[in-house]
Parts: C-alpha cells; structure tokens; sequence
C-alpha cells in the first residue's frame, strides 16, 4: 500500500497542475480571441512597451504563447496518464478486493467524517450519511398524487408541468409523471394522504474500513461492525409515527452508532494522523443493489 500511496501523491500533484494549466489557458485563449479580432479590425492598439514591433509581430508572439501552453498541456496529460498506468500496474500486482465478480462496477458515494480525540492517543470517529444517501422515496401515490397526474396527461406540456410543480417538488413531480404515463407497464399502487414511508439508508457498506495514515505508512487499519441494511434514519416525530418506524439512535448516541458500525474508537500515534480514510463495499447481489441504488437516486 505504501508504494501506491506515494503514486497516487504524483498523480494527484500532476492532475493538480494539469487544472491549473487548462485554466491559464483557458484565461489566455479569451484574451487571444480579442487581440486577434482588434487586430482583425484594425483596433488593437499597442501598450507603451510593445512599441516598436509591429501587430503581426506580436501576432506572431501571441500565437507561439497559445502554441506552448496546449505543449505543456499536452505534456502534462502524458505524464497525469503514465502515472494512472504506474497506479494501476501496482494494484493489479496485489491480491484484489473480491474473491469473485471483480468486474462489476462499484459506486463510492460520499459521507460525512467526525472525529474527536478520547486522550492523547485515542481517536473517535463517526461516519454519517451524505444527503444522496437518503432513501425516502415511496414508489406509491397519494390520491391527490394521481389526480394532479391525471391533469397533466390530459393536456401534457410546459404549462401543465408548470401546473404540476405548484402540487409537488421536482423530483417527485417527475416520478409521479413517469409512474402514470400512457402505456405504462404497471398501474401506480396508491396510499393514504397522511401515509409515509420512514427515511432509510441502503447504501452503506457491509462493514466500513477505518485506514489512518503517518505519511506514507499505514498505522490503522481496523474494520467496524457490521451495518444493518436498511439502516433507519428517521428521527422526527412523523418518521416515529411511520408504520415501518425503527428509531434511529445511532444518530445521536456514539455508544448506539458504534453498535451499528458507523463509529470506531482506535489507537493513533502520539502526534496524530496526516490522513483518515473510511471505506466500503456492501456485499450484496449486484441486482439488489442497483435495486437500491436506483430508489434512492430516485428521491433525489
């Protein structure tokens, strides 16, 4: 892990001046277009030291400028490659993740960190859902869903979404569209108005990995418990009243989180860590989690 690490600092400096240099020259390519259409039109006009040249000469001097940036562009994108290929030659070198079914796609999505020391040496860390996380979507209509569907589809348009969006948010303006269109494959199932469905995450890991770092050297490496999936959510006092309602302790207790593997305690190094990452698979069929995936993209 160390060599990779140090790699993937190269790249990460290389990809670092790569974006600066496309911005340089994306700030000098607007400043080209104008000096070449004054110069064009005869209204480019030369500064107090750029007398005694001509406008072609620095026509010239202006179009070597463009002509060296897209070279160091182009070089820096050939050395950002052979460093991606040196990162991938030394991973591909080491055992991989998965016994099996090492080439199905997997989806990082991200997650907030919080850390507090417990002593000198002892590190706290709670990991907690970002909002693309969140599963609230109900795939089932309210009555007033439906009728607010049914007008749409009658005179589908710019006006009638406009009319639709005055009834419900976009994203679920949008299911509610999908789910009613013509020739749909399925009728909606519907629900109560009053009726929700308790937020929930399905798209946490297994179990997460905790990897703190002293430079280049790994000095945690601890595993947490295992996450409940789904793993509840919902805390206010409608997601109580909900009928699949599972309180959510684990968001307001460290003692309850760390039961359910999303907070660790771990031994650190007297001067602290320089890096902390806290990775994840969840060990499920590919099926079911795209199943997953999918309803809670839905919602967003």
């Amino acid at each position: 892990m160390k060599e990779v690490l140090a790699q993937r600092r190269v790249a990460d400096a290389l990809r670092i001046r790569l974006e600066a240099a496309r911005a340089a020259d994306g700030r000098a390519g607007v400043e080209l277009e104008r000096a070449l259409r004054e110069m064009d039109a005869g209204t480019f006009a030369l500064t107090e030291h750029e007398h005694g040249h001509t406008i072609e000469d620095w026509r010239g001097v202006l179009e070597r400028h463009a002509r060296s940036r897209a070279e160091e562009i182009a070089g820096l994108e050939a050395e950002l490659a052979r460093a991606g290929q040196a990162v991938a030659a030394t991973l591909d070198a080491q055992k991989p993740l998965f016994d099996d079914h090492n080439g199905e796609p997997i989806v990082l999505l991200p997650v907030r960190l919080e850390t507090r020391f417990e002593g000198a040496k002892r590190l706290k860390i709670r990991v907690f859902p970002d909002d693309v996380h969140v599963d609230a979507f109900d795939e089932r209509l309210t009555p007033a869903e439906l009728r607010a569907a049914e007008a749409y589809w009658r005179k589908p348009g710019d006006e009638s979404w406009r009319r639709l969006l005055r009834h419900l948010g976009p994203a679920r303006a949008a299911w509610v569209k999908r789910a009613t269109r013509p020739r749909a494959p399925h009728k909606p199932e519907l629900r109560k108005e009053n009726e929700r469905r308790s937020p929930r995450v399905t798209t946490m890991p297994t179990k997460w990995r905790f990897l703190g770092l002293v430079g280049d050297e790994v000095v945690v490496d601890e595993a947490g418990r295992e996450v409940p999936n789904p793993l509840p959510l919902g805390v206010l006092a409608a997601d109580e009243d909900a009928p699949d309602r599972e309180h959510a302790a684990w968001l307001t207790d460290f003692d309850a989180a760390v039961k359910v593997g999303m907070a660790i305690v771990v031994d650190v190094p007297a001067g602290g860590l320089d890096q902390l990452f806290v990775v994840g698979v969840q060990q499920s069929p590919a099926a079911d989690a795209s199943h997953h995936l999918r309803d809670t993209l839905m919602g967003h």
